[in-house]
């Protein structure tokens, strides 16, 4: 999906592995990297790839959120309000956190609002480093987990 260009940029490219996108458990995107691998952004990019057997269908949406494809359910997990002062590697941490608790068995709901709010305690902070220890941090995904709505 990324392209190293002469000069040293890095581009975003379409992307379309079939073989591989079915085999993968989890996918999570940006609504641009979506629409570079779905061919659409939104639910019906989401959908696309929950159709080739992708069990976890991740948008993210910055402040907004993100949105979820599980089971044939459609959610919305919102974000955490707060400052924001870099958004650097903010879908980073939010993966590492969802993907922290998706390997312990966590449900995609817990896994969501955890990812949400570790991706909060990043973009709070300027660098890689979070002002937050874990007990605030699992604090922080329980409210966003009571802010998770379902959608028809």
């Amino acid at each position: 999906m990324r392209r190293l260009e002469p000069g040293g940029s890095i581009s975003l490219v379409p992307w379309r592995d079939l073989g591989l996108l079915r085999r993968l458990s989890v996918f999570k995107a940006s609504t641009r990297e979506l629409r570079l691998v779905a061919g659409e952004e939104g639910w019906v990019g989401l959908e696309r790839l929950a159709g080739l057997g992708v069990d976890v269908v991740i948008e993210t949406l910055g402040g907004e959120g993100s949105r979820i494809v599980h089971s044939g359910r459609r959610m919305v997990a919102p974000a955490h309000v707060g400052e924001t002062v870099d958004t650097t590697g903010a879908g980073d941490a939010f993966i590492a956190g969802f993907m922290t608790e998706y390997a312990s068995g966590e449900g995609v709901e817990w896994c969501a609002a955890v990812g949400s709010a570790a991706a909060s305690a990043v973009v709070e902070t300027v660098g890689p480093s979070i002002k937050m220890g874990r007990n605030e941090l699992f604090e922080r995904a329980e409210r966003i987990r009571d802010g998770i709505e379902y959608l028809p």
